[in-house]
């Protein structure tokens, strides 16, 4: 009898056959694929549950504590490691007082050392954003799954910042991508949407917003510009500069900060601000966002995400158009996590600037950065650690500036401490000086070249930190202080 297979065989031609069994292989390979994918999915599931449940049983020394082998508490353990501040137990079983309150916990674990006994429950916290020590209301400080980009692994950047008159200079980039091929340099933080709100190419966003913008654009090709750098292995930041945005809140005033009578507030600089409050400019800066992604650029970076500096007279009465009366952190942590949401299915990292004094101020100085509640929403935190924008004094030191080095370790230190803070720490890629802050004034700035920026670098490096940007506003660096570590 002759089968269906056979008979198949002999009627279709040879072409026919080929293409069925092609067929036949691609569904198969794609039924493999399905499959695999749906098991990875589960077994991430499964990981994610299982450390989730860890993380419900872990509780957190407030302070250095003693430990103990009885759940009366009498008999202190003798261990070889000290059980200091911050340390995580691992949790068994909770233990009640007579009149059922917690008294204590069983553990099964201390830090990475595998130990029984127990611990006093006054002695610890149950969150590490316990140790915050002035924490926003309505910001979530618990655990924040951070992407995982398979096809974009992470990069140890060290970026230079570039311009939209850069950007635009084909010999202005060559010389940059020339520092970039000499030396540790292996990024460019470009700017996408600049503190005017200018664009850098055609944007489908703008055109229905701010149509006017597109007429005005630095690179005309975007294609060929990116494709250019990533030909010279040149990793691409997307500065966004966000809630600054001048030329969009003189055409929407009315969701602009503006004074009692209506007008647009103003800073010295004559410069408008629209509000971090108004959720219309959110989606106008992520299609941007959006857009960049598109085009090539691997991660999108905030700058700006914050509200002006304010008197205390003028905060009192300008009008931020807070319809939803949030608070100033609060509304930025909110914006920084839905972009990290919107943004999940372009495949690009997420980074804020923040001040670099953030790290050391205890809330958010009035202007909605507070540190914490930043760090927690996103995938880099880069505080602007320029030492000439720390104020005379901080850290002990009279002029910041003229003490690069010891500037940059303890500003670097009180910020590594607050990341201490999460359960889950953002990587912190600070921004460091390449200008010489002569504004400030004789004998409070000093000249800054290659060393004084190198030193910067070696703070940061002393401190575990790999990772920096360099700033200049017109994109004139000292190349020697970026030459590939073991140069002479």
């Amino acid at each position: 009898m002759e089968t269906t297979e056979q008979t198949t065989a002999t009627t279709e031609s040879a072409e026919a056959r080929a293409a069925r069994l092609a067929a036949e292989k691609k569904q198969a390979e794609e039924e493999a694929k399905r499959k695999a994918e749906a098991e990875a999915k589960r077994k991430a599931e499964e990981e994610a549950k299982r450390r989730a449940e860890l993380r419900a049983r872990t509780v957190y020394a407030k302070k250095q504590i003693a430990l103990y082998s009885d759940p009366e508490l009498t008999t202190p353990l003798e261990l070889d490691v000290e059980v200091a501040k911050r340390t995580p137990l691992l949790t068994t079983e909770k233990v009640k007082g007579e009149a059922d309150e917690l008294k204590a916990y069983q553990f099964e674990k201390v830090g990475d050392l595998e130990q029984t006994g127990y611990v006093n429950a006054e002695d610890v916290v149950a969150s590490l954003a316990d140790f915050i020590r002035r924490p926003v209301d309505n910001v979530d400080y618990t655990y924040f799954e951070r992407r995982v980009i398979e096809e974009r692994p992470p990069v140890k950047v060290k970026g230079l910042y570039v311009t939209q008159y850069t950007a635009g200079s084909s010999e202005r980039m060559d010389g940059l991508i020339e520092i970039a091929n000499q030396t540790d340099i292996n990024a460019f933080v470009i700017d996408v949407k600049d503190d005017n709100g200018n664009l850098l190419f055609h944007s489908k966003t703008a055109e229905s917003i701010m149509p006017e913008l597109n007429e005005k654009v630095a690179i005309k090709d975007i294609a060929a510009f990116v494709k250019k750098l990533k030909d010279n292995n040149i990793y691409l930041i997307a500065r966004i500069v966000t809630f600054k945005s001048p030329q969009y809140a003189a055409k929407y005033t009315d969701r602009a900060i503006t004074r009692p009578d209506g007008s647009l507030y103003k800073k010295g600089d004559g410069i408008a601000w629209a509000t971090a409050y108004d959720r219309e400019l959110w989606d106008y800066v992520l299609g941007i966002c959006d857009e960049a992604a598109a085009v090539g650029f691997d991660e999108i970076q905030f700058d700006y995400v914050r509200f002006p500096v304010v008197s205390k007279s003028d905060n009192a009465t300008i009008d931020y158009h807070n319809a939803l009366e949030e608070s100033k952190a609060e509304v930025i942590h909110k914006f920084l996590r839905h972009a990290y949401e919107q943004l999940a299915d372009k495949k690009v990292y997420i980074t804020a600037d923040i001040f670099g004094w953030s790290g050391s101020a205890i809330g958010d100085e009035g202007i909605g950065q507070h540190w914490e509640s930043m760090a927690n929403a996103v995938d880099y935190v880069a505080p602007m650690m320029y030492p000439s924008h720390y104020g005379k004094g901080n850290y002990g030191i009279k002029y910041p500036d003229t003490k690069p080095a010891a500037t940059i370790d303890a500003s670097i230190k009180d910020i590594l401490a607050r990341n201490a803070n999460l359960e889950t720490q953002p990587i912190t890629r600070p921004w460091i000086q390449d200008f010489t802050a002569s504004w400030l004034g004789r004998g409070r700035y000093i000249k800054y070249g290659a060393g004084e920026v190198r030193a910067q670098i070696d703070a940061l490096k002393a401190n575990g930190v790999d990772e920096y940007m360099v700033w200049n506003s017109s994109n004139n660096y000292h190349a020697d202080a970026f030459k590939n570590e073991g140069e002479e």
